[in-house]
């Protein structure tokens, strides 16, 4: 699946022969858009294999357990069709790209038990590349944040560390930087959704502090990718924002915004199956 963005095209193809799909979900905007396109292609395709989701948390990390549950209530609404499965795991160890390897983890784990192949089944996560462009200049913080990945810097990144299609693992964002994830939500239709749900912050103290590493990425791509009208304002929360001022049909809202073609789709398969449709665990 590829989508075309004015800043580099963002591409995610499921290969043929696969038993299942392992995504890797932090909460944030990147992995939230790698598991759209996932679920679509499995339905698009007909492809009717599960998706396992594996959500790795520091102690009361609260972007990656709320918005990482957010962003899988949401997919197993707009694709009630695809079996997904979510395994979470909370370690006062898990900071940063170390969480790379709790995931890596519960991925074997889920391996083991059905008995396939790393080629097969891989874990696939949504991991871009540290700004391309010059426009981002990070102000640092006076406090304590997580650094971003020095693997990432473009020019450097190795793909045989972080290879976009391998054998157990899928690093298809990797070669991309934030403003084709931004500009590709958008394109889809669901930024009003994405921006509500997701949350890049890494500050374990504040929710979107706005000041680490991370939230600045996010502002400095959505300045570069959405429309000015398009940007959160500041102070509100989201939802409140986005439901009020971009008149969202109430009747495909349920505490977050889904598309409108995913509720469409939703309520036509409901129709078609009646009452054998149930929340996925």
């Amino acid at each position: 699946m590829e989508i075309n963005t004015k800043f580099g095209i963002l591409e995610a193809t499921i290969p043929e022969g696969q038993k299942g799909v392992g995504i890797a979900i932090s909460g944030g905007m990147d992995s939230a858009t790698l598991f759209y396109m996932i679920c679509k292609q499995i339905r698009d395709r007909k492809l009717n294999i599960p998706v396992y989701c594996y959500v790795v948390a520091y102690d009361y990390d609260r972007g990656s357990l709320y918005n990482g549950g957010l962003v899988i209530k949401h997919m197993r609404k707009e694709f009630p069709d695809i079996k997904i499965h979510a395994q979470m795991f909370v370690t006062t160890e898990a900071i940063g790209h170390i969480k790379a390897s709790f995931a890596g983890a519960m991925y074997h784990d889920t391996l083991r038990k059905n008995k396939w192949t790393g080629t097969e089944f891989r874990l696939w996560y949504g991991l871009t590349s540290n700004p391309q462009d010059d426009s981002f200049q990070f102000q640092e913080p006076k406090e304590w944040y997580v650094t971003p990945d020095s693997a990432r810097t473009p020019g450097k990144i190795d793909l045989r560390a972080k290879p976009r299609y391998g054998i157990g693992a899928c690093h298809p964002f990797v070669l991309v930087d934030k403003r084709v994830i931004v500009a590709a939500v958008h394109e889809l239709d669901l930024w009003y959704c994405f921006d509500t749900i997701t949350n890049s912050c890494t500050n374990i103290k504040q929710y979107d502090c706005g000041r680490c590493w991370w939230c600045q990425e996010r502002s400095w791509a959505t300045k570069c990718a959405v429309p000015k009208e398009d940007w959160p304002r500041e102070g509100v929360q989201k939802l409140i924002h986005y439901g009020s001022q971009k008149d969202i049909d109430k009747l495909w809202r349920d505490g977050v915004v889904w598309t409108k073609e995913g509720y469409l789709a939703r309520q036509e398969l409901l129709k078609k199956l009646g009452n054998t449709v149930t929340n996925n665990t």
